[in-house]
C-alpha cells in the first residue's frame, strides 16, 4: 500500500524519484513473494524512467535479484554487467553486499560452482562483521537457496562442471547435511525478527528440499502455509508457483 501511494503521489506531483522508489519497493516485494517475472518486469519499467543514478542502480539490484532467485542466470548476468559498467563509469553502487549475493548465485548457474559458494559465504561473513543484520539475513537466505539447488542436484549441470570445480564436493556434503536445518532456522529468525516478507520464499525452498528427501507431508504443510501467506496479500504469480508445486505432490 505504501509503495502504491508513493507511485500515485509521484505521478500527481511529477516527482520522478517518488515513482521510482515506489516501484523499487514493489519489485523487492515481488522478489520475496516468488513473483520473479513480476520483479524483473517492474525493474525494467522503473529503470526506463529513473533519472537519478542512485535510484536506477538500486532498481538494477532488484532486477538482478529477481532473476538470480528465479533461476534465470542469463538475465541476472545481464543486470550485473549493467551494474559493472556503471561502476566502471564512476557511479557508486548501492547495496554492494546484495550485488555480491546475486553474483554468487549467478556464478553457480554458470557452472562456477566453488567460486559461487565462496562468494556467498564471504558476503555473509562480511555482512556480519559490519553488523548489517538484514543483509546477513539475506545472505543466509541466498546460501539456503544455493544449498537447495545443490542438494536437489540442480546447481551442477553435469560431470563437466564438477570436474572443473574439484573443491565443490565439500559444499555438496554440507548442503546435504545442513539445508533443512538452515532453512528452518531462517524461517524461525524471520518470524522472530519481523522479517515476514522473506518467509514465503524460505518456505518454498524448504518444501522443495523436503520433496527431494521424500517428506511429502511436511512439504505439503509448508506449501499450504506459504500459499496462505501469499494469498493474504493478493500475490498472483507466487501463488501460482506454489500451487503448481503443491499439485505435483501425490496424495497420501
Amino acid at each position: 500500500a505504501i509503495c502504491a501511494e508513493m507511485i500515485a503521489f509521484g505521478r500527481e506531483t511529477g516527482n520522478n524519484r517518488s515513482v521510482t522508489f515506489g516501484m523499487q519497493g514493489l519489485a523487492f516485494l515481488a522478489v520475496t513473494t516468488l513473483s520473479f517475472s513480476t520483479a524483473i518486469g517492474i525493474s525494467h519499467k522503473s529503470n526506463e524512467i529513473a533519472t537519478d543514478p542512485i535510484y536506477s542502480e538500486t532498481v538494477k539490484i532488484s532486477w538482478a535479484t529477481g532473476a538470480a532467485l528465479g533461476g534465470d542466470t542469463a538475465e541476472a548476468r545481464k543486470a550485473m554487467d549493467d551494474l559493472r559498467r556503471s561502476s566502471a563509469a564512476g557511479v557508486r553502487l548501492p547495496l554492494p553486499l546484495m550485488a555480491r549475493l546475486v553474483e554468487g548465485l549467478a556464478m553457480l548457474g554458470e557452472g562456477e560452482l566453488s567460486k559461487g559458494m565462496e562468494e556467498l559465504i564471504s558476503t555473509e561473513r562480511d555482512a556480519k562483521s559490519v553488523s548489517r543484520e538484514w543483509e546477513a539475513l539475506y545472505a543466509e537466505l541466498f546460501i539456503c537457496v544455493a544449498f537447495t539447488r545443490i542438494s536437489t542436484q540442480s546447481a551442477a549441470s553435469g560431470l563437466k562442471d564438477l570436474a572443473r570445480n574439484p573443491g565443490f564436493v565439500r559444499y555438496v556434503r554440507q548442503a546435504r547435511k545442513e539445508t533443512g536445518t538452515r532453512l528452518m532456522d531462517v524461517i524461525a529468525r524471520c518470524e522472530a525478527e519481523g522479517a515476514l516478507g522473506l518467509i514465503p520464499i524460505s518456505r518454498y525452498h524448504y518444501a522443495v528440499y523436503l520433496l527431494h528427501i521424500g517428506d511429502t507431508a511436511a512439504a505439503r504443510s509448508q506449501l499450504e502455509d506459504c500459499m496462505a501467506e501469499l494469498e493474504s496479500v493478493g500475490i498472483t504469480e507466487g501463488t501460482e508457483r506454489v500451487r503448481s508445486l503443491l499439485a505435483s505432490i501425490p496424495p497420501d
